[in-house]
């Protein structure tokens, strides 16, 4: 993403991130919540692999984007 980015023309600010643990398909923390409020962890677990094996790493990730995603959307909404 990051390279096909730095090779076409756009006026986009991006930071690029990379996490060891997380899974393939990856959903702001307070979003996941709001969708299952209970149980979530144990959800996730059945779907993913990496939620399985990294319950804590996975869940750590989500948050680190869910606060990341909300910090650029309160600046671009400023």
């Amino acid at each position: 993403m990051d390279e096909r980015l730095k090779e076409r023309p756009h006026t986009c600010d991006y930071e690029a991130l990379a996490y060891e643990h997380g899974t393939h398909f990856v959903l702001p923390e307070s979003l996941l919540r709001i969708a299952l409020p209970v149980g979530l962890k144990f959800i996730l677990r059945f779907i993913f692999k990496a939620a399985k094996e990294y319950p804590d790493e996975c869940e750590a990730t989500r948050k680190d984007i869910d606060t990341r995603l909300s910090i650029a959307l309160a600046e671009w909404i400023k």
